[in-house]
């Protein structure tokens, strides 16, 4: 009874953010009948430099809508691999042993930041794709779409030989005790199976939210979930955590090309693989440069908190993976303001824009509270997630810092997407370098100040409060997009 109310928690949180757009939205999801309606509609604009209340309020209300709209089911492309790895944790917590679930920390360590490396890949898609059809030009967004899935899927393949060639070495490499290098370098080296998969689904589902479909890309990732969860029930308890990576792979494998037939099926931009040539790589790598350095320092700082968490014995190690999972997963559901923001910002007038920031913000301070609030349910529920008695007291204490980390984060997001929608992207990119000195001295501080595990949790939150301070002094303070002179963003993307 125990591991099924866990995984009733497990599920429960996968339904958090949906519950919490739920609360606002009174308007159906939009669909897409035709290719026509790809193209981002802009909304009527406000109509003087100072319009009046009720027309403010009127736009917000109408723009919140269509926001939300968007964000619900975006919450899918996101959150689909995170859920994947909270079920994976769940039922090796539940059905094998702690040195199994232990040995998920590293093991997803170097998954993780190898997979959120190329995330620049997906952020650069969004936003070409997005500039491109706010800019009536739908044939340099499927070039752009077709060349961005391309390069993804042989980024995929090189992954993959990486990760079997080295994937005992990569795990020792996070600092993790002897004991979890087996068990953690056979499951690495199943899911880097489905790496092509992985990072070609990641890239066409940018694609997808830049035409503003988040529907196609939830129908393919129900499937995956369902999939998965299946799979777990059925190999863990016969194989471990290895039993885990291969049901993960199956549902990967499974969900990308259902993915891209629907995809097809609704007229979306087609996706044409080929090998690019270089005329058609420019455009991308010029928009990928600033965002490599900015996902490049992303990673290094989610995979420094991660590996830090491995460092301990096996049971600091393995309540430390326990809670990580679900924390990882209530990341992911801020991310749709980001992408909102990369998205819609793009069509609007610098008037406009101010507006649609007040729009984001007003989202975002009751979504930190809720998912602040499942964060802490989460460290006080440690029964849901390992059956190890002697780890439970550890969880309990991760609660504060991880819900002060969660909520400030959406706040990080609305300000990093602003700087993707606005074009702002050498800023951007730039923040990370600080990022990654603000994470490395906190977590020379905490460890000096002996702390334990429990340290690296307080690391996250100041790493998440650095990249907030940075982006809200740049919007806000420095450089205002509402105060720019050009009225088209078109010169800027493209």
């Amino acid at each position: 009874m125990r591991f099924w109310r866990g995984l009733v928690l497990a599920l429960a949180i996968s339904s958090v953010s949906g519950l919490q757009v739920r609360l606002f939205q009174r308007l159906p999801p939009q669909h897409f009948s035709d290719r026509s309606e790809r193209l981002p509609q802009r909304l009527p604009p406000l109509h003087c430099s100072r319009p009046d209340r009720s027309e403010r309020h009127s736009w917000r209300r109408t723009k919140r809508n269509e926001v939300l709209r968007f964000a619900a089911p975006a919450l899918s492309t996101v959150l689909a691999d995170p859920l994947m790895s909270v079920v994976d944790a769940l039922v090796v917590g539940r059905t094998a042993s702690t040195l199994e679930l232990a040995s998920l920390g590293p093991a997803l360590a170097v998954f993780n930041f190898v997979n959120y490396f190329f995330f620049f890949l997906s952020a650069a898609t969004t936003v070409r794709v997005a500039a491109a059809l706010s800019c009536s030009d739908e044939e340099a967004a499927a070039t752009t779409l077709g060349v961005a899935v391309s390069v993804a899927t042989l980024c995929g393949v090189f992954v993959t030989i990486c990760l079997i060639a080295k994937g005992p070495d990569l795990v020792r490499a996070t600092g993790c005790v002897a004991a979890l290098v087996p068990a953690a370098a056979r499951y690495l080296r199943v899911r880097a199976l489905g790496s092509p998969f992985v990072l070609a689904a990641m890239v066409a589902q940018a694609g997808l939210l830049a035409q503003r479909d988040a529907r196609t890309p939830l129908n393919a990732v129900t499937l995956a979930c369902f999939l998965n969860v299946l799979g777990d029930f059925v190999l863990v308890p016969k194989i471990g955590a290895a039993g885990a990576a291969w049901a993960t792979l199956v549902s990967q494998v499974v969900a990308l090309p259902v993915m891209l037939w629907l995809s097809k099926k609704r007229g979306r931009l087609p996706v044409n693989l080929r090998l690019p040539t270089r005329a058609e790589l420019g455009p991308l790598v010029s928009a990928s440069k600033p965002l490599f350095v900015f996902e490049t320092g992303m990673s290094i700082c989610y995979g420094l908190i991660q590996a830090a968490g491995a460092q301990f014995t096996v049971g600091a190690t393995a309540a430390f993976q326990s809670l990580w999972n679900p924390t990882s997963f209530l990341t992911f559901v801020t991310y749709p303001l980001k992408q909102a923001a990369a998205v819609f910002l793009p069509t609007l007038k610098p008037q406009e824009t101010r507006e649609f920031m007040t729009v984001l913000l007003n989202i975002a301070w009751p979504l930190g509270l809720v998912i602040a609030g499942a964060e802490a349910l989460c460290a006080a529920s440690p029964a849901a997630f390992t059956g190890d008695v002697a780890l439970h007291a550890t969880i309990r204490g991760f609660g504060p810092p991880v819900a002060a980390a969660a909520l400030i984060l959406p706040f990080a997001q609305v300000g990093e997407g602003t700087l993707l929608g606005t074009g702002d992207l050498g800023f951007l990119s730039r923040t990370q370098i600080m990022n990654v000195f603000v994470a490395a001295f906190a977590m020379i501080a905490v460890k000096r100040v002996g702390v334990g595990v429990k340290g690296v949790y307080m690391v996250l939150f100041v790493f998440y409060l650095s990249r907030v301070v940075q982006t809200t002094l740049r919007v806000f303070v420095f450089r205002k997009p509402w105060e720019r002179d050009d009225d088209d963003m078109c010169d800027i993307n493209l």
